[in-house]
């Protein structure tokens, strides 16, 4: 239940970010500004921000990375 709950939480908050964004960017500038790049970029940059947490709880213990069966 709380993973469906947080689905729906991250789900809200994209929607809401892309609308911002969508109501940020200037007139002139909407048909150079590439949207889905954008947003690619910002997933690129949030891994390589995320990945040394995520070996950083695997190794304390914290929260162990496990593949799954």
């Amino acid at each position: 239940m709380i993973g469906d709950i947080l689905s729906l939480v991250s789900a809200l908050c994209y929607a809401i970010y892309a609308t911002y964004l969508k109501i940020k960017v200037p007139k002139e500038k909407e048909e150079t500004f590439r949207f889905a790049a954008f947003l690619g970029f910002v997933g690129l940059f949030n891994d390589i921000i995320v990945l040394p947490i995520i070996v950083l709880f695997n190794f304390t213990g914290i929260e162990p990375f496990e593949w799954p069966n």
